[in-house]
């Protein structure tokens, strides 16, 4: 870890987040009190995965410090004052409620073709890659939303009735 001089903050972890992506990781966030690093605010750090919060042993009011990895990303780098607690991962998914299982160092959502969040993340990716400006993020969440969009394959079976009451106009 880099030494207290890199920028660091201390501050105090108030809730941790967990968020689902594409591939079905469940990646922790910890909500933190404010802290300035490099020239901006900072209220929320990367705790990267279940393996990293079980080695610094993080929990919720944990004293911290809080720095930006290569002066970008917030991330938890120590615990300065420990709760004397370890979090407690999640058991189900926080976006579907289905099955999460260790792999490795991470978290995993087992429940890909029905978890939303990552339909819409596998989707959001598709539709960057083919760099489809007018497809924006509401819309491609709306779709996901409706059920009319499950998979990739089902963006190239859209009709316009299927997007009827999806697209907001004016």
């Amino acid at each position: 870890f880099p030494s207290h001089d890199t920028g660091a903050e201390e501050s105090v972890i108030r809730d941790i987040h967990w968020s689902v992506g594409n591939s079905g990781r469940l990646t922790p966030v910890a909500a933190v009190d404010p802290v300035m690093l490099v020239g901006a605010q900072v209220s929320r750090a990367s705790l990267y995965n279940i393996a990293y919060i079980n080695q610094l042993g993080v929990d919720i009011g944990a004293t911290v410090l809080v720095a930006r990895a290569n002066d970008v990303i917030p991330r938890i780098e120590e615990v300065i004052k420990s709760t004397d607690t370890v979090c407690k991962p999640p058991t189900v998914c926080p976006d579907c409620g289905g099955k999460v299982e260790l792999q490795g160092e991470n978290l995993m959502c087992t429940n890909s073709a029905k978890c939303q969040a990552q339909v819409t993340g596998r989707v959001k990716n598709w539709v960057s890659e083919l760099n489809l400006l007018e497809w924006g993020e509401t819309l491609l969440d709306r779709l996901v939303e409706s059920g009319k969009v499950k998979t990739i394959a089902d963006l190239y079976t859209l009709s316009v009735d299927d997007l009827d009451g999806i697209i907001v106009t004016g």
